[in-house]
């Protein structure tokens, strides 16, 4: 009977948790209507990782911007202040956690030995 590495069994469940780590998609649709924006985003996405994807079917540029609200404050209340443009972002509007990639730096090497 041949015998299993356990490089092998971790190589497999590493495969199982990559499988499950396989980010939910959160599509944002841009565009316009006359001369109002529109834009369509889904009510919730699952918690977890989130792949963000924004298509502007307009004829003008158009951007989106994730924010995170406090407790006790609500998404009407944000777009108040949004609309106001120029005044500055009340504490309870802050950016969302986001994870930062980590980036491999490879050293340099003395190759000459």
């Amino acid at each position: 009977m041949p015998r299993r590495s356990s490089w092998g069994l971790r190589r497999r469940r590493r495969g199982k948790q990559a499988a499950a780590a396989t980010p939910n998609k959160l599509a944002i649709t841009a565009g316009e209507a006359g001369r109002q924006s529109r834009v369509s985003i889904p009510e919730s996405v699952p918690a977890g990782l989130v792949t963000v994807e924004l298509t502007n079917t307009g004829e003008v540029f158009h951007e989106a911007q994730l924010i995170r609200l406090n407790p006790g404050h609500t998404p009407d209340e944000a777009l108040r202040v949004i609309a106001a443009e120029g005044a500055p972002s009340p504490a309870w509007i802050t950016p969302p956690a986001v994870p930062v990639p980590h980036r491999h730096r490879q050293e340099p090497r003395d190759t000459a030995g």
